[in-house]
């Protein structure tokens, strides 16, 4: 599972809209809301990075947002971790 952490921007008055298209849209959560600034921090959920990239485009597009920035990003191996037999592969 990959995670990534966005601070997201809106224009000046339309932070309240922001936030309630942000909050419509699957596999995120708000996890700090700062209406002073504009800004909230967004959490992206992905099974891949491909998953996630889609969200931050998605996220960036709406016409509430200004500017959407990465700021972390982390990914959690599978459980099944396939071993290499070949290790001549890796030199």
């Amino acid at each position: 599972m990959n995670y990534s952490a966005l601070v997201v921007s809106s224009a000046p008055g339309r932070f309240p809209e922001m936030l309630k298209a942000i909050e419509s849209l699957s596999n995120v959560e708000i996890h700090h809301k700062d209406e002073k600034t504009c800004r909230c921090i967004v959490i992206i959920e992905g099974e891949d990075i491909g998953v996630e990239m889609d969200k931050f485009k998605e996220i960036s597009a709406l016409d509430e947002v200004v500017d959407a920035s990465l700021v972390a990003h982390n990914f959690e191996e599978s459980a099944e971790i396939t071993p290499i037999q070949d290790l001549t592969r890796l030199s």
